[in-house]
């Protein structure tokens, strides 16, 4: 498990010394080696696996003292025993972690007195808060066993199975993939001497916890192990609610353990945020401001594969949910609950209890959470648990199903509860299995209370930055005044950090798990791999297809105005086909007052959405569109429809906004944007409202390069990340003919400069007298003005259409766009199917190569040492030469000969003999030149 660290300047290399040494000389140092000509773009690195013999060290130096603890060019500095769950299966937390570079010296370990002399500070270390995150205290591994799966999962495996791993648990996935792909090319002998040795670790985060005592004769060891899973990871607020593959935010597997000498007991909950997808947007101070930001029909085929998934892993699955029924809380209830309804379960695998908190357990008593465990008890006794029964090495129960805990954070309430289900099973256990005292019982208990504070403490600490909130209701089972104190202190704590310093922290949590944009990992150097990657392209239509869709983008200002019973129809529908998205964008959905610029009334928002569905649903023999996602900023608001046949083909919907008015502090003028993925494709539609007034260029173009600039969306992604993006809105750019304001500045680069718009042939949209035809007649008497536009980016867009309606609602006139958009659709299964079948068929023919090549070099290597042997017998050593004429003559002749010699040879070393002969070699340079030929 621990190793030596060893490093070297040229080429630069790190090297991991195993001080486990196993029969048979294993292979127990593994070096990293920097490539020269590696670059930013495609980095990569030479790894080696040697014998400790093989190892040459002279070039290397000791870089620290004491044993270190590898994770692939990350290394575990520090840690702590924490103990062994079982015999055999020994626990380490992370404490602290070192990041080595292989291209830049700069931030190397201080301690170490390698690159001394050449060391400069180069700023702050790129990687700095990516340590501290892993060095927390909340990060853990075990060199014995894989942590990242539970008891009944892994029992019986020999432990060569510890790379068995489950993806969802393994937070250092991104940084030792290579290295795990690089043990699977080993063959087996390489590979099990490589596992021997514990170059990598699998780190889980979370809380593991255990405690030891006696019961009667018997040896006891209790123990709480939380696995927090990174495929939905991030901070409390950043991330809520559920992904289009099923995964939720929060989601963490608690396994309680306790082991004797002759069984052990494993029970597991989970928790989880509510499977629907849904955010918190702005402040969060007391009253939670909850969106549900995607409709019924598009969520349900995501809550289904949530359900899917854990029904394949736990069997049944039983959900607890403490939402309370006020507020926010209760819109999210009921939404959660109508999803489970409409779940398509197979013998009723997924049942629903609804136990309001709040409601039930006032003034901090959990007396009333005996009602819950009488509730659920059919299910407790169902369910059962897991037990290993080392006499007979076979487990002589299993666990064949599993709570589904979750409340608003899934913090504070869930833990509570969750303590009480593990305290209720090892209670009726204990009475089953061990013959304990009433006074052991309650020191077993009292360990388990303890036990369970911890883990809500340490997961509270990871998602909110505090402890957990209540926690001496889960020690005593009341809420007492010291405890409220408490409480309220974490929750301003709690405001300060969600609002204030959550985005960095999902910045950070992106970066370990390598999804931050344009982040790259090293690469293992495989030159069959780039000659696969390179034929892969040529089999590109092998795995993957081109489609055609059409996207319906309108934009209209409403003036702050309801609809009035006249028909959408003339704007959203008589098109030659039935479009697989609508795009929908509204400007002044309310009306611009002062009270208003600062927070949105999302209530008009819902009247229009409403309209728009009847008008797309309500047709005879018309296509059905479900309503994907909608996002407001004060007046600004932007709609997305897909056809109800589409929606699989759309995931990974998100919305962002900026706001401009008023230096950025108000949203009367600003811009909503949502991107998603059809397929492998990405589209983004921004709808802004930009600064008014007729001469106003210079506001509109600083308005247009705030709102490029300040639309991030998870993952740091931006506009220009996209790869094709529609802009639509009242842009305010006024044509006076036969001037146009906004071509003008596209083409001063100033704005839109990569845009294209269609060809303007309808009259000017903006300003009407409501509800007539007639430009405006007022005081002001505005110039008509084509201030509605949609305008595109992308190399596989085509406008077919580019108009407006004649809908009379408002001062504007609504404008629309048909866009042909090609899309990529990739199978990944044939991608990866390929991938491998190319590898193999090339690593069979460089083999092939190789032995052919040795071969004939062998062979010919015999004829030329024969020839050079002879050119040293008859003429010169080549140091005496340049002091002879007359032998400078007698060398040339031989070079001549010994040329001809090897242009004859039908070889391809043919070339480097030549060069070998010229220069008249020493034998051991010969041999070195051809092994560098070979490679």
């Amino acid at each position: 498990m621990q190793s030596i660290l060893y490093g070297r300047s040229k080429p630069r290399s790190f090297a991991l010394r195993s001080t486990r040494i196993a029969k048979g000389s294993p292979k127990n140092v593994i070096v990293f080696e920097n490539i020269d000509n590696s670059n930013d773009s495609d980095p990569q690195c030479n790894v080696k696996l040697l014998t400790d013999t093989e190892f040459e060290d002279g070039d290397f130096k000791m870089l620290l003292s004491r044993p270190v603890y590898a994770i692939f060019l990350a290394i575990v500095t520090e840690c702590e025993h924490i103990g062994y769950i079982r015999p055999g299966e020994s626990i380490h937390r992370i404490l602290d972690v070192e990041f080595l570079s292989l291209t830049n010296n700069a931030w190397d370990i201080n301690q170490s007195p390698l690159y001394a002399e050449e060391n400069t500070s180069s700023g702050t270390h790129p990687y700095m808060h990516v340590k501290k995150l892993l060095s927390n205290g909340h990060f853990y591994f075990s060199s014995d066993f894989d942590l990242t799966r539970n008891l009944q999962e892994r029992a019986g495996e020999p432990q060569v199975n510890k790379y068995l791993f489950q993806e969802g648990y393994l937070w250092n996935k991104f940084m030792i993939n290579e290295l795990l792909s690089f043990r699977e090319k080993l063959d087996e002998k390489d590979r099990k001497e490589m596992d021997l040795c514990c170059f990598f670790i699998l780190a889980i985060q979370g809380y593991i916890g255990r405690k030891e005592m006696t019961i009667g004769d018997e040896n006891v060891s209790l123990a709480v192990i939380s696995r927090i899973s990174c495929e939905r990871a991030g901070s409390r607020l950043a991330t809520r609610g559920i992904d289009d593959d099923g995964n939720v935010a929060n989601f963490i597997e608690t396994e309680t353990i306790l082991h004797t000498d002759k069984w052990t007991l494993s029970y597991i909950q989970i928790r989880g945020s509510v499977p629907v997808f849904w955010e918190q947007q702005g402040l969060q101070v007391v009253f939670h401001k909850m969106i549900i930001s995607r409709g019924p029909e598009a969520t349900q085929p995501a809550t289904q594969r949530h359900f899917n998934k854990l029904t394949r892993c736990y069997d049944q699955v039983h959900c607890i949910n403490l939402l309370s029924q006020k507020e926010g809380e209760a819109l999210l209830s009921k939404e959660y609950s109508n999803r489970v309804k409409e779940l398509d379960q197979i013998d009723g695998q997924v049942s629903y209890t609804h136990f309001d908190f709040y409601a039930m357990c006032k003034n901090g008593s959990i007396e009333s959470a005996s009602l819950l465990i009488r509730d659920i008890r059919h299910y407790l006794d169902e369910f059962e648990y897991f037990v290993w029964d080392q006499e007979i090495c076979a487990p002589s129960s299993i666990q064949n199903g599993v709570f589904r805990t979750n409340c608003l954070s899934c913090l504070d309430r869930t833990n509570i509860i969750q303590t009480l289900i593990s305290r209720t099973i090892l209670q009726t256990y204990l009475r089953q299995k061990l013959n304990a005292s009433q006074f052991e019982t309650e020191l077993l208990l009292g360990h388990h209370g303890q036990l369970w504070i911890e883990n809500g403490d340490s997961i509270s600490q990871i998602s909110a930055g505090t402890g957990a909130l209540k926690s001496d209701i889960t020690k005593s089972g009341k809420l007492t005044f010291a405890g409220i104190v408490n409480d309220a202190t974490k929750s301003a704590t709690r405001f300060y950090i969600g609002n204030f310093h959550d985005k960095f922290k999902q910045e950070v949590i992106d970066m370990l798990l390598g999804k931050s944009v344009n982040q790259k990992s090293i690469v293992i150097h495989d030159p069959i791999r780039r000659l696969v990657m390179r034929d892969l392209q040529d089999r590109l239509h092998d795995f993957s297809e081109k489609l055609n869709i059409n996207v319906f983008v309108g934009t209209y200002n409403l003036n702050g105005v309801l609809p009035n019973g006249e028909s959408l129809e003339p704007w959203l529908l008589g098109l030659e086909c039935d479009p697989e998205l609508y795009i929908i964008g509204f400007q002044e959905i309310v009306e611009l007052k002062p009270q208003q610029i600062v927070s949105a009334d999302p209530e008009k928002l819902r009247i229009w959405v409403k309209h728009i569905g009847k008008t797309l649903n309500e047709r005879p023999q018309g296509k059905k569109y479900v309503l994907l996602r909608s996002s407001q900023l004060v007046g600004t608001a932007l709609v997305v429809y897909a056809r109800a046949d589409v929606l699989p083909a759309v995931r990974n919907i998100e919305a962002s906004m900026k706001k401009t008015g008023l230096g950025g502090m108000a949203g009367n003028k600003g811009a909503v944007a949502i991107r998603l993925d059809y397929y492998d494709t990405s589209l983004c539609f921004v709808t802004a409202h930009l600064f008014s007034g007729h001469l106003n260029y210079i506001e509109r173009n600083n308005d247009y390069n705030t709102i490029s600039k300040g639309l991030w969306f998870t993952r740091g992604r931006l506009l220009d990340h996209h790869e094709n993006v529609i802009w639509l809105g009242d842009l305010n750019y006024r044509i006076d003919l036969p001037d146009e304001l906004l071509k003008n500045q596209q083409a001063s680069k100033a704005v839109f400069a990569d845009f294209k718009e269609g060809e303007i042939t309808f009259m000017p949209t903006y300003k009407y007298d409501n509800g007539t035809d007639n430009y405006d007649t007022s005081e002001k008497n505005r110039i008509p003005a084509w201030t509605d536009r949609i305008l595109f980016r992308g190399e596989n867009i085509q406008l077919k259409r580019y108009s407006r309606a004649e809908i009379r609602i408002s001062d504007h006139r609504p404008v629309l766009a048909l866009f042909n958009v090609e899309i990529t659709k990739y199978d990944e299964l044939a991608k990866e199917r390929i991938k491998e079948e190319l590898y193999t068929k090339k690593k069979l023919t460089a083999e092939v190569i190789e032995t052919e090549v040795t071969q004939i070099v062998a062979e010919e290597e015999s004829e030329l040492l024969a020839i050079s042997e002879e050119v040293r017998t008859n003429f010169l050593d080549p140091c005496d030469v340049a002091t002879s004429s007359a032998s400078k003559g007698d060398v040339a002749e031989a070079t001549i000969t010994t040329t001809k010699l090897v242009d004859n040879a039908e070889s391809p070393q043919s070339e480097l003999y030549e060069s070998i002969l010229v220069d008249v070699l020493p034998t051991e340079n010969k041999q070195d030149s051809v092994t560098c030929k070979k490679e």
